[in-house]
């Protein structure tokens, strides 16, 4: 069965290359300011940023500026992001304790659902920032004491929180949960070897930030900091548009998630299944926790709006996944994941 999943996982892969070589890039928010950013980058764009947005952090278009440099389309970002996001959730899967075929389908269900789809040929950078936020998931599982672990978490980790706005604090949540399983290899050499790459690849942007207009996260005003002169788009939370319109919200879940946002309840109603095994409760915490930071991100009442939004919330929605799976193979209920994973395909998705 795992076979007949990474078939289907490579007949979307190569659809997407071939868009992807194909056609030229689209859609709003990347010609807005992911492509300027990335083609700007290294031409004074970096410690002098030409537009409003261009006050981002930008991890993600300093990758994209990447394929810029090498003449690759613009239109294979995501597609290239899809195939490594397959690596890292494989991975997540396998030593979060899945067996057999699951770590597979485990993969391929996070990379075919709409949320990924739906950008595979753009250039927003979400599919990237789960990347991050897998790979560093994966090493907070497994700590070591060793100047090379160190150096990759702090890599991982800055890499997350150099990329979007909402970064640090998925970073913040990954480091408390994750507290008591790596203080103990706390020394000065490992603390120096972990702040070096997360200061330069995270922290910087925001520091660049300060010294520029005295807000790190301009242009949004934040904690009586100004923000850009009539800066007032998506003044609405999550959580306020889950108050007052549920119906779209509701209709959003769906569209982004199909079947699998069962996992957003699974964990709750069969939470007993995961007392005795750590892993699994802490990437229960983690879920829930980035949910509720997710209900605080900024949206619209516009439903279009709405749903773009829930591709923010990659970070709440794999390890809900991911411990929905456990849950499932515990009760060996696995043909129920199969047949799950079945029913979430669905026709193609592309961004609007």
């Amino acid at each position: 069965m795992g076979k007949f999943f990474i078939i289907f996982f490579l007949y979307h892969l190569f659809r997407a290359f071939f868009i992807g070589v194909t056609t030229p890039p689209v859609e709003g928010d990347s010609l807005a300011y992911h492509i300027p950013i990335a083609q700007e980058m290294w031409n004074g764009g970096l410690f002098h940023p030409k537009d409003i947005l261009h006050f981002y952090p930008s991890v993600g278009e300093a990758i994209l500026s990447i394929f810029y440099l090498f003449h690759i389309p613009a239109n294979i970002f995501n597609v290239v992001g899809t195939i490594l996001l397959f690596l890292a959730t494989r991975i997540l899967g396998k030593q979060s304790g899945l067996k057999n075929e699951l770590p597979t389908i485990f993969a391929v269900a996070v990379c075919l659902l709409p949320i990924t789809l739906r950008w595979i040929n753009t250039q927003v950078i979400d599919v990237w920032l789960a990347i991050f936020f897998v790979w560093s998931l994966v090493l907070l599982q497994k700590p070591k004491k060793s100047a090379k672990y160190y150096l990759l978490l702090g890599t991982s980790l800055g890499l997350l929180i150099g990329i979007k706005n909402s970064g640090p604090v998925f970073a913040a949540l990954l480091l408390v949960v994750y507290w008591e399983k790596i203080k103990r290899y706390l020394q000065p050499k490992n603390v120096f070897n972990f702040a070096i790459p997360v200061s330069i690849l995270g922290i910087f942007w925001y520091v660049r930030n300060v010294f520029l207009v005295g807000n790190p996260l301009y242009p949004q005003a934040v904690l009586g900091l100004k923000g850009a002169p009539n800066w007032d788009i998506l003044k609405w939370r999550v959580g306020e548009i889950a108050i007052w319109y549920p119906d779209k919200i509701f209709n959003a879940l769906i569209s982004e998630y199909m079947v699998w946002s069962i996992a957003v309840i699974v964990p709750l109603i069969f939470i007993r299944y995961v007392h005795d095994n750590s892993d699994i409760r802490k990437l229960l915490l983690i879920g829930y926790a980035n949910l509720l930071f997710f209900l605080f991100l900024p949206t619209s009442p516009e439903y279009s709006i709405i749903v773009s939004s829930f591709r923010y919330a990659y970070p709440m929605i794999i390890p809900l996944m991911l411990v929905t799976f456990f849950i499932l193979q515990r009760i060996k209920k696995e043909k129920i994941i199969m047949l799950l994973s079945l029913a979430n395909r669905s026709e193609e998705h592309t961004s609007e």
